[in-house]
């Protein structure tokens, strides 16, 4: 469980660098943050969940199991992240880059021992049709709303004011 805690948190860590590095491709922004808004920053945690449980479909028995348990562990991840993210904003007015990549890893490493201990214990287990029809809105949710973001904080630049990748036209 934390070695695989640990390649997630280094993959999405890796993946908050590759849209600049890539020239602002905006194909690649469909799966890095494109912006600094805390919605953008999600895909950090997404997408490196969704790259293991593929990986862990080949050493499973039960893959309902698997996608249900990924779904939870996922969702508590990308849940942990805002919610503490604007509490202690709350105090110091401002973001603190160290406390953000703390908090980026105390994310995935809550995610994914959630996962393991409901996958394990079969608990909160739903249909494979429904966490995986779950984890495709999320993906879809993502490749439109960095084309077309809500207007709401969660999706707002925070330096440019700006939202998406708008930013960049």
């Amino acid at each position: 469980m934390w070695i695989q805690a640990v390649i997630i948190g280094l993959i999405g860590s890796a993946l908050h660098f590759v849209f600049e590095l890539t020239r602002y491709n905006r194909f690649v922004g469909r799966f890095t943050p494109v912006n600094e808004s805390t919605w953008e920053h999600l895909k950090l945690v997404y997408f490196p969940f969704m790259l293991l449980m593929f990986f862990n479909l080949y050493d499973t028995d039960d893959i309902s199991k698997l996608v249900s348990s990924y779904l939870w562990g996922t969702l508590l991840a990308m849940v942990i992240i805002p919610l503490i993210f604007y509490f202690y904003q709350i105090f110091t007015h401002r973001s603190v880059l160290l406390f953000d990549i703390t908090l980026y890893f105390i994310a995935v490493f809550a995610g994914q021992f959630a996962q393991v201990y409901l996958y394990q214990e079969e608990v909160l287990l739903l249909p494979i049709w429904s966490s995986s029809s779950a984890l495709f809105i999320i993906l879809i949710m993502f490749m439109l709303w960095t084309y077309y973001p809500p207007r709401n904080f969660l999706f707002q630049h925070p330096q440019g004011k700006t939202y998406g990748i708008t930013h960049l036209e």
